[in-house]
């Protein structure tokens, strides 16, 4: 047989072997399996990425730019046409089958041996494929597992529905844990073609009405109330996403009891990048567009842990309750828990009572946020007001007599560790956790609240609650902010790594203050997509630095800034540089098996890079002035990375296009190493600066600075793959020029 299969940039050959279907569910066929079990059986697979990063993308996992792959078998899942096109080309239609013969032996064999597998297989795709049959026909996913000859196992899908349409990658391990590889995924040629934005969600989620409660246990029970709005007609099965730890027990839908359909998938669990799952309500007919429907969930879980030192721990911090999307809502949370404990959450109080052993607090929200958190604990408390705002920070009575919890692994979105991999993951002993120490703690995180609401305007929420978090990282709620317990040690009592250095400037004078400033960037201001998200993890960060250049001075923010440098030139798996695993844009996709830190290494310090480069290039009035347009443009909006570009464009000289800027750094890969090279004679000046260690298709804009006098003159040079020149004629003689490392995500040569 020989049946050619294409989906869009995906090439299938089934050259020669036997192809069988599964049974039909519900009268549609929705899997089949080709192998090449002949003598000179053969199959190929054939995907062309069609931009240089994805190339790169590719060649990195497969040593090759292109996928061209011929494989023993394939086992295909699918809810398009894919039956309906084979069976048609088997039977001799256009394009079809030839040589077509039936063998009932084989097909039965080969049936036995491969059930277990696709029941295995179909398990990480029960959900989408229950939603595509409970709805019309169209917009179907196209899923094929591919043994390859050379490759070994991987994957190719293909989903019309998804933001980038194709996607080939592979499960792999590293020191016992999962990844993702994801070797290439791009938008489909039909949507490049037409310059598609990407699909809009189908319905929205507002009025958040929450009562849970906290059992002795630690088990969550939860009910949650939330309105629904559909944006377009939509089918009965309606998805949502909770967090793995979580059981929907019942759902409801305007009163009437609707069926919940909820699967775990280790693939799509890994393709994400987060512990959480999705799950289907089936809804009792189809949905009006613009119709409103009342939701209500029952769920439960565990989603609170103890370290064993006394200290509480929120996993799935904004994934506890059913959700879809990071749409603005208003949340009435109300919590029922043991009186013993000291509970906080996002929202303004408005209800705090006990009955017996149990203590009911009920909180409010008066603007729309992007999601709800809470955290609880056996605290003492420092709260301080000002004119803008009101913090209160909360610290665990039991750190000041007993040992610091055990460092706990961050989760996705979480703020990452910034000490070495040696540091030891153990108690600390902490008797200098003063009562002083925890005050200018406090007040440093008010001031940084200060600060930061004095340069980008109003927050979202005025009262900021700051709580512990045993781990190495933060997370910025709104309202809320989650704080490693490190931040909470005096800095003479905290690990150290294994080579005796302390993780000091990070967690006395960043972490505070990047969370705070979550308030404006993800919480005021939400990324419109997951290629965006980096955008506000680099501001944040940034903005923490900006707090401590003004606290430290400017070396101390260049010290951070060339410290991230050196993280970034460092070699991974593969063999090249971290920075080189991928775009920024990319987001979690960035961390694989080869670089496992690219994404924490790459969104936090390669995103503070592009935030300071931007901001010498535009200058400090004018850069601090697109933060704070930023914050009052798109205040509970969303931003993409194009419309900050074109908003900072707004304060270039001229408006000038910072497209090529975008290009080099947010878009593409590369760190330059400059050789600057210049000669004086008499008032004029003559130089050069060849650029080396990047594509031949990098530039970059680099200050260089010329001394003459007791003054100095800046010229920008634009690098390329030939020596770029530059000359400037000044009052005086010129002493010296040079290209200071501050000023850029450069390597300067001697």
């Amino acid at each position: 047989m020989e049946i050619d299969l294409a989906r869009q940039d995906i090439k299938l050959y089934l050259t020669s072997g036997y192809l069988i279907f599964s049974k039909p569910v519900h009268g549609r066929r929705l899997s089949a399996l080709f192998s090449t079990a002949v003598e000179g059986g053969d199959g190929e697979v054939l995907v062309l990425p069609p931009d240089r990063a994805e190339r790169l993308s590719l060649e990195k996992f497969v040593q090759s730019p292109n996928l061209d792959e011929h494989f023993t078998t394939t086992l295909m899942l699918f809810s398009d046409n894919t039956a309906d096109e084979l069976e048609r080309k088997l039977a001799g239609g256009v394009g079809g089958a030839t040589f077509v013969k039936k063998d009932a032996e084989v097909g039965q064999k080969l049936a036995q041996n491969w059930s277990p597998v696709l029941r295995n297989l179909s398990e990480s795709y029960l959900v989408r494929l229950v939603h595509d049959l409970m709805g019309p026909p169209g917009n179907g996913l196209f899923f094929a597992a591919i043994t390859g000859r050379q490759l070994g196992n991987f994957d190719v899908e293909y989903d019309p529905t998804a933001p980038e349409q194709i996607l080939v990658g592979q499960i792999a391990y590293r020191d016992n844990q999962a990844f993702y590889n994801i070797w290439t995924s791009f938008r489909d040629r039909s949507s490049r073609k037409a310059d598609t934005s990407p699909p809009k969600a189908p319905f929205r989620l507002e009025n958040f009405r929450i009562q849970a409660s906290l059992e002795p246990g630690l088990t969550i029970k939860a009910t949650t109330r939330v309105t629904l709005i559909a944006g377009e007609r939509l089918s009965r099965a309606l998805p949502f996403l909770i967090s793995n730890q979580m059981r929907i027990t019942s759902a409801k839908m305007d009163g009437r009891a609707v069926e919940v359909f909820d699967r775990e998938s280790l693939r799509a669990n890994l393709a994400r990048g987060e512990g959480n799952k999705i799950f289907l309500i089936i809804a009792p007919e189809d949905i009006a567009a613009g119709s409103k429907h009342e939701l209500e969930f029952e769920h439960e879980g565990d989603v609170i842990l103890q370290d064993g030192h006394g200290a509480y721990f929120v996993g799935s911090r904004n994934t506890w309750y059913p959700q879809e999307g990071d749409s603005f809502a208003r949340f009435d949370l109300t919590f029922r828990y043991p009186s013993d404990l000291d509970f906080v959450a996002t929202g303004e109080a408005v209800e705090d009572r006990t009955e017996g052993d149990w203590r009911i607090t009920r909180r409010v929200t008066d603007v729309p946020i992007r999601f709800a958190g809470f955290n609880l604990g056996h605290y003492r408390k420092a709260a301080f007001a000002s004119d803008c705002c009101r913090i209160e920070v909360y610290a665990d009575r039991s750190l000041a007599t007993q040992s610091a919890p055990m460092l706990l692994p961050p989760a996705k979105a979480a703020w990452p560790p910034r000490l070495s991999p040696g540091m030891p993951r153990t108690q600390v002993t902490n008797p200098a956790n003063s009562e002083d120490y925890f005050k200018s703690l406090s007040r440093n995180i008010l001031s940084a609240f200060q600060f930061l609401t004095s340069e980008l305007g109003p927050p979202p929420l005025k009262t900021l609650i700051v709580s512990p978090i045993p781990g190495t990282f933060g997370q910025g709620f709104p309202g809320l902010v989650y704080l490693s317990t490190l931040a909470y040690l005096d800095p003479s009592r905290r690990p150290v790594d294994d080579q005796g250095r302390y993780a000091s400037t990070f967690f006395s004078d960043i972490i505070a203050a990047h969370e705070v400033a979550h308030q404006w960037w993800g919480n005021l201001i939400v990324p419109a997509t997951p290629h965006d998200e980096w955008l506000m993890e680099a501001l944040s960060n940034y903005s923490a630095l900006l707090y401590l250049e003004r606290n430290k001075g400017i070396k101390a923010m260049d010290d951070v800034l060339n410290e991230y440098r050196g993280h970034l030139l460092l070699k991974d798996a593969s063999g090249g540089r971290l920075e080189s695993a991928g775009p920024i844009v990319w987001g979690l996709r960035l961390t694989s098996s080869q670089s496992p830190q690219a994404w924490r290494v790459i969104t936090y310090e390669k995103g503070s890079w592009i935030i300071h480069m931007l901001r010498v290039r535009l200058g400090d009035e004018k850069f601090a002035a697109l933060l704070r347009e930023a914050c009052r443009r798109y205040r509970f909006k969303t931003m993409s990375t194009e419309q900050f570009q074109h908003l900072a464009e707004e304060y270039t000289d001229g408006h000038a296009s910072l497209q090529e800027f975008f290009d080099n750094w947010v878009y593409g890969t590369g760190i330059p190493k400059l050789k600057l090279g210049y000669e004086i004679h008499g008032l004029e000046i003559k130089g050069s600066i060849a650029q080396t260690d990047v594509a031949s298709d990098f530039s970059a804009l680099v200050p260089v600075t010329i001394r003459y006098g007791r003054k100095t003159k800046t010229v920008w040079v634009e690098t390329g793959s030939d020596p770029a020149t530059f000359s400037a004629r000044l009052p005086l003689r010129p002493a010296e020029a040079w290209i200071d490392p501050a000023d850029g995500l450069y390597v300067v040569s001697k």
